[in-house]
């Protein structure tokens, strides 16, 4: 800096006007840095402090959501660990009641085979009487059917007169009955 004042023509009568562009530009330069060094440390250092300060607390505050994330994740994976837990515990009952209530069904279903082929051998029994009663009554009815006609075609005058006194002392014998029972 002394080689430029000295270089300058000016210099010795003091200060003045430097028309040289790079050698004031340069001057001004510096005293421009050095202005802003001295008269900005203050804001660019609370500007820096500032900025800081708001990178700790950004880091700070993910610090706490990490830590949020991880807790709730904890949380998560235990209540998935309960709910699987609990899914097989209702997995495996679900299957028991099942087979036990497969094991009722075929038991009642071997109850009611047993039942249905117990009525199906009474209704088959009482079929077979029915028929049998029914067989019984025509084969009667043929052979009185038969016998009737068989007498009627033989019956002569005195037959007659023989039958209707018969039927007449029968008739009798059953009032005579009755008189003895009401009395």
């Amino acid at each position: 800096m002394w080689t430029i004042l000295a270089a300058n023509p000016f210099a010795h009568e003091g200060f003045g006007f430097n028309g040289d562009v790079l050698e004031t530009n340069v001057l001004n330069l510096l005293v421009v840095l050095g202005l802003l060094v001295y008269l900005g440390s203050g804001f660019l250092s609370s500007l820096l402090e500032s900025r800081k300060e708001t990178i700790l607390k950004s880091l700070r505050d993910a610090d706490e959501r990490y830590e949020q994330a991880v807790n709730q994740l904890k949380q998560a994976v235990a209540e998935l660990e309960d709910a699987t837990a609990k899914a097989a515990e209702v997995r495996l009952q679900g299957e028991a009641n099942a087979k036990a209530m497969a094991e009722r069904l075929a038991a009642m279903s071997k109850d009611d085979e047993a039942r249905l082929e117990d009525a199906k051998d009474v209704t088959i029994n009482l079929e077979r009487s029915k028929v049998r009663a029914e067989l019984y009554e025509d084969i009667v009815n043929y052979a009185l059917t038969r016998g009737a006609n068989k007498i009627i075609a033989n019956m002569d005058l005195e037959m007659h007169k023989r039958v209707m006194d018969a039927y007449a002392a029968l008739l009798h014998e059953g009032e005579y009955e009755v008189e003895q029972v009401s009395q």
